[in-house]
């Protein structure tokens, strides 16, 4: 008994003696973030800007809403961005403006404090189209937790859309992707003694709208890509879809029928692949000793008038090439992929009592 006494008499002596150490953590002064692109897609071009604040400071941000920003081309043609939204800048909503392939463009922000921001000047560079784009039958871990907030995995069925395209250039074959997915649904309906079919359309759920993807083809090799995952769907994520209808209407089922699934290629420069690539990273990052930190992320913007004037930017001018697919997974985990023409004219959250012309049927 006395050993055992000794013992624990130790433990709380270490347990006493010990201090509490606080590290000192750099609370640097805030510093300009900037997010702009423009593209060859005719329509409506942002940039993004903001504050950042502080460690110590809430909120994190603080959006700019006083600047005067423009593009401009090596012709000196300027078109320019107005504010919209509290640090959201846009291009004249009465004039379309589309990058055209080959040109170059600089994005320049002016601030009332009299400090000007510039890009490094970005070509627009020609876009391979998307030679495929494609879905498999994959089984993925996906990490959830429990009522008590226990991290745990659990195992899903799904489909993974992968796309591949053929390089232009023996070298900078660099791209950034975004995708939306539309999810076919009908439902079956019970009135009185007659039943009835509705069909409708909603995008699909909000936790797969990462929109943060890049690719870059010279490392798979004859300046192709090739097979490039982009991302992983759960079964159960289409197949629970409950349609918001009355209580007093009677839902025999609802099928799932379909994805919808539009992917757009954008080509990018190497200074803006680089900055997406290590943000890329940062989302990425899982806590290991040397994960990137976000200080690495520089851009291609600078402050013209002040060297030391930090800022954290991107400006990208790209080329853009579009893949509309539809895919299709049953019960039984069978796959299908169909490639499209086009998207089509989607009304969506809304349930039709005939069939959409632009429906796209099961294929088995």
């Amino acid at each position: 008994m006395l050993k055992y006494l000794t013992i624990l008499l130790f433990v709380l002596t270490l347990i006493s003696c010990q201090e509490v150490f606080i590290p000192e953590v750099d609370d640097p002064e805030p510093f300009l973030i900037i997010e702009g692109s423009v593209s060859t897609i005719p329509g409506y071009h942002q940039v993004t800007l903001m504050w950042s604040s502080k460690f110590s400071h809430n909120p994190a941000f603080h959006r700019i809403d006083n600047a005067n920003i423009y593009l401009e081309d090596r012709q000196g043609n300027r078109t320019y961005f107005y504010r919209i939204n509290s640090g959201v800048y846009q291009t004249d909503s009465l004039e379309i403006f589309a990058a055209v392939l080959g040109e170059t463009y600089t994005l320049t922000v002016e601030l009332d404090n009299g400090n000007i921001y510039r890009s490094k000047p970005q070509t627009v560079v020609e876009c391979p189209d998307v030679k495929s784009l494609y879905c498999r039958y994959a089984r993925e871990s996906i990490l959830t937790e429990n009522a008590y907030g226990e991290a745990y995995e659990i195992p899903f069925d799904g489909i993974s859309s992968y796309t591949s395209t053929d390089g232009l250039f023996p070298y900078n074959n660099y791209y950034f992707y975004r995708y939306v997915g539309y999810e076919q649904h009908k439902t079956i309906i019970r009135i009185g003694v007659n039943s009835y079919y509705l069909y409708g359309h909603r995008r699909l759920s909000g936790k797969y709208a990462r929109q943060l993807l890049i690719g870059n083809a010279d490392d798979y090799g004859n300046n192709a890509l090739r097979d490039k995952k982009l991302i992983f769907i759960a079964k159960d994520d289409l197949y629970t879809y409950v349609p918001p209808l009355p209580d007093t209407i009677e839902i025999l089922s609802t099928q799932f029928e379909g994805l919808l699934f539009r992917l757009r290629q954008y080509s990018l420069s190497p200074d803006a692949f680089d900055f997406w690539h290590d943000a890329e990273n940062q989302l990425e990052a899982k806590g290991r000793l040397f994960d990137p930190v976000a200080p690495q992320l520089h851009g291609n913007m600078y402050c013209v008038n002040d060297s030391l004037q930090k800022v954290v930017g991107i400006f990208s001018a790209s080329d853009v090439k579009e893949q509309v697919s539809y895919f299709y997974i049953d019960r039984r985990n069978h796959i299908y992929t169909k490639e499209l023409e086009s998207m089509p004219n989607l009304i969506l959250d809304t349930l039709m009592w005939g069939r959409p012309e632009d429906w796209v049927d099961i294929p088995f």
